[in-house]
């Protein structure tokens, strides 16, 4: 059976990437939780995907340009989940406090001006020889974190991505993370030759893990509603 991994939370259930979010994931009983990782204009760490705020909090400001107050003075929007009031964008020490003793995170960085300075940053908040997975699309931020003898995951649209990573560094990644459908028998073999898993990005629909589960990718799938995948997984004849 694959681990769940709640992407952005249970973002079905409440705001993506916010505590109400990662606690509902935990009372659903996943594997591991994705969020998002971005500065502030004051090196401030953060948990949000997008790099803007006008989806999250309805206002028309970056990320980048906010103090880590001025981003905190700001309401995630409730939209429909009947939310509690007053819900903010994460600190990354809050996570760190709050969630991370109670379930592993798979801690995304999203794009910086400096990759590699933002990676050690977090690496100095993330103890080596943790449950917690360092991950990221950038081939930089994933092979700081290995060269810092940290677990890391690359993020990928296609398999051919490995490529960015040194033959040298390949066998410590802790996983390949592809979009599900870049996910084939190829993909499959090239993963065990490595000895490193294939995780799978983001799925929500039965059909999608029917694909799969027919394939044999089943290390990790990354879903928006691992309520529904979980009650899916359980219900499978064995």
């Amino acid at each position: 059976m694959p681990d769940i991994i709640a992407h952005r939370g249970a973002s079905l259930e409440a705001p993506e990437n916010t505590i109400r979010a990662f606690e509902r994931a935990i009372g659903i009983g996943v594997d591991r939780i994705e969020l998002d990782l971005r500065r502030t204009a004051d090196g401030g760490i953060v948990v949000i995907h997008d790099n803007d705020l006008r989806r999250l909090c309805g206002e028309d400001l970056r990320v980048a340009e906010l103090s880590l107050a001025e981003l905190r003075a700001l309401r995630v929007l409730e939209s429909d989940w009947g939310s509690s009031l007053n819900m903010r964008v994460p600190e990354f020490d809050e996570v760190l406090d709050r969630i991370a003793p109670r379930c592993p995170l798979y801690l995304e960085l999203k794009e910086d001006p400096d990759p590699v300075g933002f990676t050690l940053e977090v690496l100095d908040l993330v103890p080596n020889g943790t449950v917690h997975r360092i991950a990221s699309f950038d081939h930089r931020v994933v092979t700081t974190a290995l060269e810092n003898g940290h677990h890391a995951v690359l993020i990928a649209n296609e398999s051919s991505a490995i490529d960015s990573i040194t033959a040298e560094l390949r066998p410590r990644l802790t996983a390949l993370s592809l979009r599900h459908d870049a996910i084939d028998p190829s993909a499959l073999e090239l993963t065990r030759e490595l000895g490193i898993e294939l995780w799978a990005w983001t799925v929500d629909d039965p059909e999608q893990w029917e694909r799969l589960d027919r394939l044999g990718a089943s290390d990790a799938w990354c879903t928006n509603d691992p309520r529904k995948l979980r009650a899916w997984l359980e219900g499978r004849s064995p």
